[in-house]
């Protein structure tokens, strides 16, 4: 393989992925400069079901026109892998679902995924608007991956970009 051309390849992907991230840092400023939420997580603590699991420093703000089903859905299964992994455990059971769940079988909870580190470092109210802005940035990447390999043009992305 020549070099110039493994350097140039290597090139674009930096270039790439230094604008998408300038590009997301301007769309989610207010996340990384202020501390301000992509999510509404204080809604989800408003349920009764909730109530007694909320984290502390957390206000409780009511956002009336958000949609907090994925909140609901993913945010507690999330905090459960990170409670469970940070005393030592897998989260292979599900305690809080019924008389009980199978936790690691579940697709929803899916505490392996090499994306959510970011949530296992650090606790999961300070870095789940991190996780979402990590997912947003490896979606663009591969996708500009799977463009360039079906031989879509440096123009052509400009334009797949604006209609994605």
């Amino acid at each position: 393989m020549d070099f110039t051309k493994i350097k140039t390849t290597i090139s674009s992907h930096i270039r790439f992925i230094v604008l998408l991230s300038v590009l997301l840092f301007l769309f989610f400023h207010r996340v990384f400069l202020e501390n301000k939420t992509i999510l509404p997580l204080s809604n989800l603590y408003f349920d009764a079901l909730y109530q007694t699991e909320r984290p502390e420093g957390l206000p409780f703000v009511l956002h009336p026109n958000w949609d907090i089903a994925p909140i609901q859905e993913n945010f507690p299964f999330d905090v459960y892998s990170w409670k469970q992994f940070k005393s030592g455990h897998i989260p292979l059971w599900n305690p809080y679902n019924g008389a009980g769940t199978p936790f690691l079988a579940n697709g929803a909870s899916s505490p392996f995924s090499y994306l959510k580190w970011i949530i296992y470092l650090f606790s999961p109210l300070d870095s789940y608007d991190f996780y979402l802005v990590f997912i947003l940035l490896c979606a663009g990447y591969f996708t500009y991956l799977f463009l360039k390999r079906i031989g879509i043009s440096e123009t052509g992305f400009v334009f797949i970009r604006y209609l994605v």
